[in-house]
């Protein structure tokens, strides 16, 4: 804080943490006040759960993606910020980059590799950017998964990606392979939930004004 100071917009909550011993040049206290320690440890449970609440609905749903366009600066919003950090570590401004994710498929049911999926691009539909597009696949601990073939993420440089013959996409999401003549377009899970996570870097008007339409996550019957 001392060498990267913060924003002027935080001086007020800066302000409260001081008198905890929280800032430049200061030692966090360690009060032996029951109050003030009671206090605290019940702002920590609750804010948990406040920041949980708020990773479940972290911007406008759609086709069962959550998409927020204002990531990156936060202002005073606090709540978003600390929410950001626990579903991805932190984000760039919309204009670098919008992160989709989803938990569930297009029924509302959590995504699970007991299941099999299908993520559908019509032709000429895939995410509109000027740097490029990937799907990233987590397990229910945000953590990359470890799989056969070594992919983590699959997207429009992915080695070897095949469009179908009118031109779509389609991206198999699954714990077992999908065959070899579809291993191209497959993007491994784990054999428990997951989440996904789309990665639109230097996006186009059309995301940036949420107008693009992410295609479901559909399950194979």
């Amino acid at each position: 804080m001392a060498d990267n100071p913060p924003p002027a917009t935080d001086s007020k909550v800066l302000a409260k943490f001081a008198t905890i011993g929280i800032g430049p040049g200061l030692t966090p206290s360690d009060t032996k006040n029951d109050t003030i320690r009671a206090a605290l440890e019940n702002g920590i449970a609750e804010g948990e759960k406040l920041i949980n609440e708020k990773v479940q609905y972290l911007g406008m749903n759609v086709n069962g993606w959550l998409v927020n366009l204002d990531l990156g600066d936060f202002g005073t919003d606090y709540l978003l910020r600390a929410a950001t950090v626990i579903y991805g570590i932190g984000a760039n401004s919309p204009e670098e980059a919008v992160y989709p994710g989803t938990v569930t498929d297009n029924e509302g049911q959590n995504l699970t590799g007991t299941h099999n999926y299908l993520i559908h691009f019509d032709k000429g539909q895939t995410p509109p950017v000027n740097a490029f597009w990937s799907i990233t696949m987590y397990n229910n601990k945000s953590y990359l998964v470890e799989n056969p073939i070594n992919r983590y993420s699959i997207g429009q440089h992915t080695e070897g990606l095949k469009y179908n013959p009118d031109g779509s996409l389609d991206i198999f999401i699954q714990n077992a392979s999908p065959g070899a003549d579809k291993e191209s377009n497959w993007l491994p899970s784990p054999s428990e939930e997951f989440k996904l996570v789309l990665r639109e870097y230097n996006p186009q008007e059309p995301i940036l004004k949420g107008e693009y339409q992410i295609p479901p996550v559909q399950p194979i019957l």
